[in-house]
């Protein structure tokens, strides 16, 4: 390793080994559903995300999400995304939000693989138990015209 990310690495490695665990506003979860992401029909979809919130309501992250429709289809769709949550916390129960995402898709079918901008918009309601919490979505956008899924996860550091 080069000086420069041995030196990159300790400053990371210092900052997250000093900071209060309790402070540090990040959210990791999974995700399942279903799109219509590719010519030869639906994929079930499943996937990982982890973001971090800059002010109380913008988070920033990143999702690696993948799909297959039982053998003949395979995605793998890697993506960065802002999520805004709307300051309203409706009944106490829930609140909605919105989230736009731009990356890459890898497609393959039919022993063909392309290569495909990713990019779109996700809306749905967070539900949220403490820590935990669950999203329904629907989803917009390229390659795929819509989709339908559902995140779950938990937010470490908020009190």
């Amino acid at each position: 390793m080069n000086f420069k990310l041995k030196l990159f690495t300790a400053i990371i490695v210092g900052f997250l080994c000093s900071a209060n665990a309790n402070a540090l506003p990040i959210t990791a979860g999974a995700r399942i559903g279903t799109n219509m992401e590719t010519p030869k029909g639906y994929v079930f979809q499943f996937g990982a995300f982890s973001d971090y919130e800059i002010f109380s309501c913008l988070k920033a992250g990143i999702q690696l999400n993948g799909g297959t429709n039982g053998g003949q289809t395979m995605t793998f769709d890697p993506a960065v995304y802002a999520k805004w949550e709307f300051p309203l916390n409706l009944f106490g129960l829930f609140s909605p939000y919105a989230k736009g995402f731009i990356g890459l898709s890898s497609i393959t079918y039919d022993g063909i693989n392309a290569v495909a901008a990713n990019y779109g918009a996700e809306g749905g309601v967070t539900f949220r138990l403490n820590k935990f919490f669950f999203e329904p979505n629907i989803t917009f956008g390229y390659p795929f015209a819509w989709g339908l899924g559902i995140n779950a996860g938990y937010t470490f550091g908020k009190k």
